[in-house]
């Protein structure tokens, strides 16, 4: 969080930063923050926390095959939400790829350990954590499927692009 704070206080990009209309991968672009390699490696620095997380909730609900299926895509969300630190957004072709294959992973991994939990009511978690979770993995799927032409205008035509005043990708990121 305090590297979201510092990079977002240092920003100096096009226009002020909001989540109206940028994405929050453009705090990580050095030609926008000065402190852009201190977002980067928080989030690379995330993957760990990532990381435990995921175990945790595999541990917590045991060895069946689907929490395994689950926490394998965990960890390869992770390690893809490192490599969005790694391939700033300044590096388009990268960052996107990165950051695809960490929706999809998380979509996937946490509707699976949804799916686990929904089929385990002695987990003694309440219904309303899959609810949050399904959720969470609908909105990663929006993001997903959400049509990319003003991000295209964005990525390939800088120089020329005019950001809406409310970019509904960006807030759905």
């Amino acid at each position: 969080m305090q590297s979201l704070l510092v990079s977002f206080s240092h920003y100096s990009g096009p226009g002020f930063y909001s989540p109206r209309n940028h994405f929050i991968s453009e705090l990580g672009t050095p030609e926008a923050s000065p402190m852009s390699n201190v977002f980067n490696r928080c989030l690379m620095l995330g993957c760990i926390l990532m990381l435990a997380f995921n175990f945790g909730l595999a541990n917590f609900f045991g060895k069946g095959r689907i929490v395994k299926i689950a926490a394998f895509i965990g960890v390869i969300a992770a390690l893809s939400f490192s490599t969005i630190g790694y391939y700033p957004a300044d590096d388009w072709p990268h960052h996107v790829v990165a950051a695809k294959v960490f929706f999809t992973g998380a979509m996937i991994s946490i509707g699976l350990f949804c799916y686990t939990s929904w089929q385990n009511s002695e987990t003694g978690l309440h219904r309303y954590i899959n609810y949050l979770g399904l959720h969470i993995a609908i909105l990663y799927l929006v993001v997903l499927a959400w049509p990319k032409g003003t991000l295209n205008q964005y990525v390939y035509h800088f120089r020329n692009f005019s950001r809406p005043s409310f970019w509904a990708l960006p807030i759905l990121e």
